[in-house]
């Protein structure tokens, strides 16, 4: 499966990204909003599974970034994020989000939810 990574923090997604490859996904990596929308256009590779979605991004709030990613496809987006409180969640849910994952997680927990989605899809 190919996953878009949206994520601002180079350590974070490097990590993150690192064992993604372990387990067989084909990671990109996107450091901001505008680059995650650019990536999602089409003709720009072979269509994403998956959006990993941090709403802490430099250029525009991650919610934001959902409600675009939501008008211009039906890609899965799970948002993974250290935003912990229920506002947050409830909030990113209503926008599109298909699941939201919480800062500091568990990798096996992420990439079971990775797989739950792409079985929807």
């Amino acid at each position: 499966m190919r996953l878009l990574l949206v994520e601002d923090d180079e350590r974070v997604a490097a990590a993150l990204a690192a064992v993604l490859a372990r387990h067989g996904f084909d990671c990109v990596h996107a450091r901001n909003g505008e680059e995650a929308l650019a990536a999602l256009l089409p003709g720009t590779g072979a269509p994403f599974g998956c959006v990993l979605l941090d709403l802490g991004l430099p250029d525009q709030d991650g919610f934001e970034v959902c409600g675009k990613i939501r008008k211009r496809t039906s890609t899965p987006v799970i948002m993974v994020t250290a935003r912990a409180d229920t506002r947050s969640k409830i909030h990113g849910l209503n926008l599109g989000a298909d699941d939201y994952v919480v800062k500091p997680y568990d990798t096996g927990e992420l990439l079971a939810r990775i797989h739950a989605v792409g079985r929807r899809t």
